[in-house]
């Protein structure tokens, strides 16, 4: 499965417009807790790796990264993950990441309320880091295939512009949250998409 998604953040009156004719799907409270080495040796490779409310999920780069669509691949499967990080089938994944030298770093507690709109997923988050919260939102659709991709985007960026959103790029979740409290990392990460 291949996610394709723009980040943006959303005036009140983008967010009426956006939501008008939308059909409600769910509510949730989300708990993500990312992992990687001291070294942050997968982030720095754009691999995202996190529990989400206790279990396992790895992304990985379906494509190459442009500034406002993203398109991951999100693996679920543990035999996926371990495959992709080159991790034994044995002991318990949990234990697999950890003897890999893989520790917990960033807690994220994100409230998500999810629409339903022309085949698209509209995903209206707010996340709590404890000291400081913040809004996003994320129009996303999957595909199968790599070749879907370019399809995709366009999809959503002309669904954006029908809805009067100019993209601009915004921070995601996790990266607003390592620039404000780990500036080290974040220069890390800003000189390895430079690459």
């Amino acid at each position: 499965m291949i996610e394709v998604e723009i980040k943006f953040k959303l005036s009140d009156e983008q967010k009426r417009t956006l939501l008008d004719g939308a059909k409600f799907d769910s509510e949730e409270i989300i708990h993500d807790v990312y992992y990687d080495s001291a070294s942050y040796a997968l982030t720095t490779k754009d691999f995202w790796l996190r529990t989400r409310n206790g279990n396992f999920m790895l992304k990985t780069p379906a494509s190459s990264r442009n500034t406002t669509v993203f398109s991951m691949h999100e693996l679920i499967d543990e035999s996926l993950i371990r495959q992709a990080l080159n991790l034994p089938s044995e002991p318990t994944l949990e234990q697999a990441v950890a003897n890999a030298g893989f520790i917990p770093l960033y807690k994220i507690t994100n409230t998500r309320i999810t629409y339903l709109k022309d085949d698209l997923t509209i995903d209206i988050d707010h996340a709590d880091y404890g000291d400081f919260t913040y809004d996003l939102c994320e129009l996303e659709t999957v595909v199968d295939q790599p070749e879907q991709i370019p399809q995709a985007s366009l999809k959503l960026q002309n669904f954006a512009a029908k809805h009067g959103i100019a993209i601009e790029p915004a921070e995601g979740k996790l990266i607003h949250l390592i620039r404000l409290t780990n500036p080290e990392h974040y220069a890390l990460l800003q000189a390895a998409r430079k690459k």
